[in-house]
């Protein structure tokens, strides 16, 4: 869904540290809700390196 369905952004989530938004998706007659956090959005942290964005994607892959 994520790769090839549409995406509707819904609104930012508050008091997260960086930009993070929910959205929904549709793919087909599927439709579900994701978070999104872009990494134009993203703020340093001290203790991360840049690309925190990248984190999300990659603990979903791992969890596939």
């Amino acid at each position: 869904m994520l790769t090839e369905g549409s995406i509707e952004l819904l609104g930012l989530i508050p008091r997260s540290s960086n930009q993070t938004f929910l959205v929904q998706v549709t793919w087909g007659e599927d439709v579900g809700y994701a978070v999104y956090k872009p990494e134009a959005g993203e703020r340093p942290l001290s203790d991360f390196e840049p690309g925190l964005y990248k984190r999300e994607r990659a603990a979903y892959l791992l969890s596939e």
